[in-house]
């Protein structure tokens, strides 16, 4: 026996109304999913073509000629200046000990007054046998003060020389006096580097130590 016309559409309309929360209940779960599946392939699914591999997330090339990031500034020489100037008195040091080996080139500046002078000084201690050792004697710098000129990149460091090395002919002492002198250098920067320009001494001490009070007569 069929159902009457009103029985009939009321199943219909039930089935309609069954149907339709069925694909929402279906689609608010597909939304659901899809964002949980959106979050997982983030965290570590394989990237595409145009994703960089280390974060998975997707990278514009920009020239060469269009960028704008800011170019890093060179070092500045006077922050160099120190360090330099403790490496150039290490080098004057080294040729002291062994003046046939001396590169007088690679710490004094060429052509200036004291490349001759060390340079003639260098070759009297080769020629004649005259040297220093390791440990016989010593020779500090205190700095009192540097003048730097950022127009001429050159600076004058002013201190104290203490000097006690002692110096050998021939396997015999040669000098050993005690020397204290009161000092200008001049350094010139030059192809990236300090150079020792010129060294002044302005005031000389025999026999002792003045560097801890350079006042005194």
């Amino acid at each position: 026996m069929w159902p009457s016309n009103r029985v009939r559409h009321k199943l219909l309309r039930f089935v309609f109304i069954s149907c339709f929360l069925s694909i929402v209940g279906c689609a608010d779960e597909s939304r659901q999913l899809d964002g949980n599946s959106l979050s997982f392939q983030l965290a570590g699914s394989e990237p595409s073509s145009s994703a960089n591999p280390d974060f998975g997330v997707a990278t514009t090339t920009i020239p060469e000629s269009a960028s704008t990031l800011p170019q890093l500034p060179a070092n500045d020489p006077f922050d160099l200046l120190e360090k330099q100037f403790t490496e150039i008195e290490k080098s004057r040091d080294k040729c002291t000990q062994k003046p046939r080996e001396c590169e007088v080139e690679t710490f004094v500046l060429p052509n200036s007054p004291y490349e001759r002078r060390f340079s003639d000084r260098m070759q009297k201690f080769a020629k004649y046998n005259i040297y220093s050792r390791p440990g016989r004697g010593s020779r500090s710098i205190t700095i009192e003060g540097i003048d730097r000129d950022r127009v001429t990149n050159s600076a004058l460091i002013r201190g104290c020389v203490a000097d006690s090395i002692v110096l050998f002919m021939d396997g015999a002492i040669y000098d050993n006096n005690v020397i204290s002198s009161l000092s200008i250098w001049r350094l010139q920067w030059r192809n990236d580097r300090w150079y020792l320009a010129d060294v002044t001494v302005e005031r000389r001490f025999f026999d002792s130590d003045k560097c801890e009070w350079p006042n005194e007569n």
